[in-house]
């Protein structure tokens, strides 16, 4: 501040003063501050503001001070607000505040905050609030109107003459003189054709109650159509002496509450039924002066008496009664561990699952939640909470669990298989292969007879489709499990395409196929494992091959989407295409898409299903698309590297 006489003038003001930087740092406290706030001023002078808020305010001001630094646009400065602030004591008080800016001839801004504390009219604008209420409530009972019925010569209590005031001849939706009628001419203009006969002996009968008073309740029917309900208290007139003949009252539209007190019965029933569905009751304890909960006795509500097979009168007993009789025993001890958090003033909520046993021996499992309502002390005062039965779950749950256990088991006698047939098949087969060559290669002499050459090729053959078809099933078998392990690098995906129909290459010659590409080879490099995308290309191109007809065409392509930050290596085909409607099951293992289009090019049925896998270990998958006598066009997408 500039000096010391405008500190005293800020000190001498009836408000509080709270001097802020741009920072949000106080720099000035006056004598109302510490009052207000309990804070000595060298306490709070450099810390941040926030300090005299609470949350969320306190977390959230920082951030509005920028946004105001950034815009320029405030909803607060110079106007006047209701707010709550946090005085040293961690107490929330209510409080006026008024924040203005100021800036210094060297640029700097300041903003005042002028406070004041609104307590007292926080208490004074609750008064006038309840005045407001009862006058409103005043207001209301204003609807109610009054009556005056006298008698006729003949003392006919179904004829006379009724007089109704302005507040009751609205209630009617009439003027006054409409109702200046006898009691049987209001009873069929205005009273509800089923409730007339009610109404009627009422009049009747007046004279025969007990202080010549009655009460009633019944429906109108007002000249418009509109049904109201309306509670009726008359009473003959008593002039100290005797009562007389003539009759007052009043009648109250009440209709607003009859439709207040029919959904309130729809809603108990409809909870009530919902509860029941869900096996849900709820319950509520009081506890005794000295936090007796052993002895005390809670009320339960119909709900948990149905779950437990008896009635709400018969489970008013003690706790502790309650927990002998209907608790299993081995279930006790940890029971009484939960309510024994009782005690522990931190907690204010609990949950458990124990067992009963119902008076006709069935077991339930019940999930109990609970909320302990403590006094200022921390001591608990009362209980609330339900009590659910949840044995079907707990039933499905354990179904479950032995069904993951079988799965398990499963699961394990699936790797102990597949290791069986890895040793108990690859060796012979290895033998196999290899005294097959042999033979073949006549290692050990000629072979005399060429239809044992033949035989010598097929078993050979026949031995390496074998161990080809071994090897794919426990390499998905891997990959399933996810036991792959991974190298991800950047690879450009044109020369991974150029790469994998190289190794292939003899095949496409031996069908005079002709192979186009790779084209559009700038799009980037791809991130994933070189040895694992190189076997999917060598799957898809080599299926390209096997399924186009002599002197067809195969081209490559590398196609970016940046969108999606994919790139798609492209394996296009001229051959013989696929079914739309066997498109879905490509690449399910050992699935071949149709016996007479591809039985007679041989194949497992793997290796577009481990390929699908493989692409799927690198964040990316595969589509197909296809057209029969046209022709496949297959995508590998993987992840950019540079993304």
């Amino acid at each position: 501040m500039s000096s010391d006489l405008e500190r005293k003038a800020l000190d001498a003001t009836a408000d509080a003063t709270v001097i802020i930087d741009e920072s949000g740092c106080v720099c000035f406290f006056n004598r109302q501050a510490v009052e207000i706030f309990g804070y000595a001023s060298d306490e709070v002078i450099g810390r941040n503001v926030s300090l005299l808020m609470p949350e969320p305010d306190s977390v959230r001001h920082d951030s509005y001070l920028q946004q105001y630094r950034d815009t320029g646009k405030s909803r607060i400065i110079g106007r006047g607000r209701d707010v709550v602030g946090r005085t040293k004591a961690g107490q929330a008080i209510p409080l006026w505040l008024r924040v203005g800016e100021l800036r210094t001839e060297d640029g700097k801004r300041y903003f005042v905050g002028s406070l004041r504390d609104i307590a007292e009219r926080n208490r004074l604008e609750e008064a006038l609030r309840g005045s407001e209420a009862r006058y409103r409530y005043a207001h209301q009972l204003a609807r109610i109107g009054h009556w005056v019925w006298r008698p006729g010569p003949d003392g006919d209590p179904q004829g006379g003459i009724s007089e109704y005031s302005a507040e009751a001849a609205e209630i009617f939706g009439v003027t006054p003189g409409t109702l200046a009628i006898s009691n049987k001419e209001y009873v069929s203009l205005f009273v509800h054709p089923e409730d007339r006969d009610m109404v009627v002996k009422l009049i009747a009968g007046v004279q025969d109650w007990p202080d010549r008073r009655y009460s009633a309740r019944y429906r109108i029917l007002r000249p418009d159509g509109e049904v109201r309900v309306v509670r009726e208290i008359g009473e003959c007139i008593f002039d100290g002496l005797r009562y007389s003949d003539t009759q007052i009252g009043i009648i109250q539209d009440i209709s607003d509450q009859a439709v207040t007190e029919e959904r309130l019965r729809t809603a108990e029933m409809q909870h009530e039924r919902g509860q029941l569905i869900a096996r849900l009751g709820h319950w509520i304890q009081d506890f005794g002066p000295n936090g007796e909960w052993w002895t005390d006795i809670p009320q339960y509500s119909q709900s948990v008496a149905k779950i437990l097979g008896m009635t709400p009168e018969e489970l008013a007993i003690p706790n502790g009664d309650f927990l002998n009789r209907f608790v299993i025993p081995e279930d006790r001890e940890s029971l009484m561990k939960c309510y024994g958090q009782f005690d522990d003033p931190s907690v204010d909520r609990y949950s458990t699952e124990y067992r009963i046993r119902r008076p006709d021996g069935e077991i339930l499992t019940i999930r109990e939640i609970g909320e302990i309502q403590r006094d200022a002390e921390g001591r608990a005062r009362s209980l609330t909470g339900t009590f659910q039965d949840v044995s079907e779950q707990k039933k499905l749950e354990h179904k479950l669990e032995q069904e993951v256990l079988r799965a398990e088991m499963a699961d394990r006698a699936k790797s102990q298989f597949l290791a069986t047939m890895s040793h108990e098949l690859r060796t012979p087969l290895n033998a196999i292969i290899g005294f097959s060559s042999l033979i073949e290669n006549e290692t050990f002499g000629p072979i005399q007879n060429a239809r044992y050459r033949e035989y010598i090729r097929d078993i050979n053959a026949s031995g390496e489709h074998l161990l080809s078809l071994i090897n794919d099933i426990l390499a998905l078998s891997r990959i399933e499990a996810g036991k792959h392990d991974f190298d991800f690098q950047p690879v450009d995906p044109a020369a991974a395409l150029t790469h994998a129909s190289s190794l292939i290459s003899s095949l496409a010659f031996e069908k005079e196929i002709r192979m186009i590409g790779p084209e559009g080879g700038t799009a980037g490099n791809v991130l994933g494992d070189r040895r694992a995308i190189n076997q999917i290309l060598m799957n898809i191109i080599g299926n390209a091959i096997k399924f186009t007809d002599r002197g067809g065409e195969v081209a490559l392509l590398v196609e970016p989407r940046s969108g999606a930050g994919m790139i798609a290596l492209v394996v296009a085909d001229n051959g013989q295409g696929i079914p739309a409607d066997s498109l879905a099951s490509l690449g399910q293992p050992f699935v071949q898409v149709a016996p007479a289009h591809t039985r007679s090019q041989g194949g497992s049925g793997l290796g577009l299903a481990i390929s699908k896998l493989l692409a799927r270990g690198m964040k990316g998958h595969i589509e197909i698309d296809s057209e029969l006598g046209r022709g496949t066009v297959v995508r590998l997408l993987l992840p950019r590297a540079d993304v």
